[in-house]
Formats: C-alpha cells, structure tokens, sequence
C-alpha cells in the first residue's frame, strides 16, 4: 500500500521473507478465535463474502470452508501475496474462492450490494481514509448485509516486567505510522465510524491475546517486530538496540505481553 493509501506496504520490509512469516503466523495464531467471531457476527454457509486485505489467503481459505454454499472472494493490493494465496488454493483444491488485485478504496466489481458479509482485519490501522474504506465496504454490502472489522489500540498493549525503552518506542512508532497515514490507536474509533458510515446494530467487544496463549518471542514477532519497519533507515542502528533490550523480555522467566483486539461488527441498513 503506497503512502497515499495508507502505512502498510510490504516491498518497503528489508527482510520481507521474515515479514511473510509474520503475516502468516498472525493469520495461523488467532484463527480458531476467528472462527468463533465470524460465527458470532452472523457468517453462515450461504453467503457471499468478501475479505479485505486478504494478504496470503489464510482467512480466505478458512471462511471458504464455512461459506461453502456461498463463495469467498478475497481482495488485497499485494500481487506477491496474492500469488501465495492462489499457490495455497489450488492445493487445497477450494472451489468457491477466488483473489483478485485491488484495493479498499476502489472495490472494483461489476454490480454493487453483491455480498452478505465482508471481513477486514488488522486493515484499518494502516488508513488514511478510513471513512472512504468504510463507504466502500457500505456499497458492496447487501441491504442487511454484516460488516466484521479487527483492529488494534496501543492504549491496550503493555508487556511486565516493562522494558525502559517500551513507551518511547511505542510513542515513536506511532508517530512514524501516523505520518504515512495509519492509526495505531484506531480501535476505540471503529465504532463511531461505521456508525458515522450509516451502519446498525453496531457492537465492539474485545479479545485479548497474551503470552498465555503464545511464546513471548512470537508475541513480540506479532506486536513489536513489524513496526522497526516504518522507522527511517538513518536510526536503524539505534532502532535495533531498542528491539534487543525489549526481546530481552524472552530470557525472564515469567514475563507477560498482552494486547487487546477490538472486534467491531455491523449490518447495513
């Protein structure tokens, strides 16, 4: 995603191979809660459904299996990820799926109020035009039609015992991430938004995933890693040392991470 869409991009990751691991090990650890909130926002397996920001197809696949008298089409930017997507379709041989390059500003299909169901995860944090992504979304929604957004809130991430550097790391993060376009605390806004964007019947709750459920090192992988990414190659050398003393944390017995997960459903009216 170029800096006029948002702050994600994957070509900008020195280490892109370590970034695809990341994406698929975030995909591949919360998926049977995923699961669960798709079922519990109304996915049912007669629906058309549509996930955005698809990147490698993982959610894709799995929503093929619970839709499967309907059909699953996902849709992301990303060529590189897309092509990964397809390799792992057509070896697990899903029939009512299929990608398609493009992205949340322009949903390009031929009708519109096409799909009972669009998924969006871990998307909205990367926006510039949140509201724009969500008039889309609106558009291709059936009348009744169920929107199901996850998202981040750094105001819900803290790891014990605290590194010294976490908070200014965080802060600079977050900064950095705001200047191309993103939102690291967008998940308390989800709610006014799809409200604003003339959604009903709307609810957040929120799923915390702590290092209970996962080893610290995959944790940091998952929260902390990523983001040395958006930093400017000039501090990459102080950046490091930053990491280093934060996965510290990986050598105390012990130590505790946790972030919350903003779940934000709606239906269009």
């Amino acid at each position: 995603m170029s800096e006029k869409l948002g702050s994600y991009s994957l070509n900008v990751f020195q280490e892109k191979e370590q970034e695809l691991q990341r994406l698929k090990t975030q995909a591949n650890v919360f998926l049977e809660q995923e699961k669960k909130i798709w079922i519990q926002s109304g996915l049912n397996s007669n629906m058309e459904v549509l996930d955005v920001a698809c990147g490698c197809g993982i959610s894709s696949s799995e929503l093929s299996k619970l839709a499967f008298a309907g059909g699953v089409t996902g849709v992301d930017i990303n060529p590189e990820l897309l092509e990964i997507a397809k390799f792992n379709q057509k070896l697990e041989k899903i029939n009512n799926l299929r990608f398609q390059e493009g992205n949340i500003y322009d949903l390009n299909f031929l009708g519109q109020e096409i799909f009972d169901f669009v998924y969006a995860r871990f998307i909205f944090q990367h926006l510039f035009e949140p509201m724009k992504a969500l008039n889309n979304i609106y558009n291709v929604l059936q009348p009744g039609g169920i929107i199901c957004l996850l998202d981040i809130d750094d105001a819900w991430f803290t790891l014990y015992p605290e590194p010294s550097n976490l908070t200014s790391f965080c802060q600079m993060s977050a900064v950095v991430q705001k200047e191309k376009g993103g939102d690291r605390y967008v998940g308390r806004k989800l709610n006014t938004y799809l409200k604003n964007a003339g959604f009903i019947d709307v609810q957040t709750s929120i799923y915390t995933l702590s290092t209970d459920n996962i080893s610290m090192k995959d944790f940091l992988d998952l929260s902390v890693r990523f983001r040395s990414e958006f930093m400017p190659l000039s501090s990459r050398e102080a950046i490091d040392k930053e990491l280093q003393e934060i996965y510290s944390l990986t050598t105390i017995p012990n130590a505790w991470g946790v972030v919350g997960i903003f779940i934000t459903t709606g239906r269009r009216s």
